[in-house]
């Protein structure tokens, strides 16, 4: 009896580079990863706390195996200490596939907000991406992390927010008027009126 093979099917010789992205890009995380690294995270730290409920470990695999495909590089660090991960032009080239299935994700997926899925600092990592921050007050904005999570989403306008009050600005009325001015959608969004 032949020896039953282990772990993933090799590349095939006919078309080696076709073979090894088919086996790469589907792992689970690695579009996650790519996302993350096209959104501008480059540290390790920063790629966790984009990916939330990514083990550390397979993190470390995941980076491997894209470096190995030759989609990810690992430069030292500016101060010498520590690395950074960054795309290399055949990573690059990846970002139409990940905008695709972000797209697609939001139109099919991004409907069910729920109480167990949301995560306000999950909402405010990728915040940080899309603030103008010149054009922050300095007062206090409150609401609440669906609400603001469907902002961020394109689910809900600022207007509506505001007129049924689930989002405010405290302070001045201006403020108002300019917090949609400062406030960033997610690149997928579809900007209701």
């Amino acid at each position: 009896m032949a020896p039953v093979r282990q772990g993933p099917p090799r590349p095939r010789r006919c078309a080696p580079r076709l073979a090894r992205v088919e086996l790469t890009f589907p792992e689970r995380w690695t579009p996650l990863i790519l996302r993350e690294l096209l959104a501008g995270s480059h540290r390790f730290s920063e790629l966790q706390r984009g990916l939330p409920g990514i083990p550390r470990a397979l993190l470390t695999q995941r980076l491997g195996s894209l470096q190995r495909a030759g989609l990810v590089e690992r430069r030292p660090t500016r101060a010498g200490r520590g690395f950074e991960y960054h795309l290399s032009p055949a990573g690059l080239s990846f970002s139409p596939v990940v905008e695709a299935l972000g797209r697609w994700g939001y139109q099919w997926a991004a409907e069910q907000l729920r109480p167990d899925n949301l995560d306000a600092g999950l909402l405010m990592w990728f915040l940080r991406r899309r603030v103008q921050v010149d054009r922050l007050p300095a007062e206090q904005v409150t609401t609440d992390v669906r609400t603001f999570t469907q902002v961020f989403l394109g689910q809900v306008s600022i207007a509506q927010s505001f007129g049924d009050g689930s989002v405010s600005v405290a302070g001045r009325s201006d403020l108002r008027r300019a917090f949609g001015g400062w406030i960033g959608l997610s690149p997928f969004a579809s900007p209701r009126a």
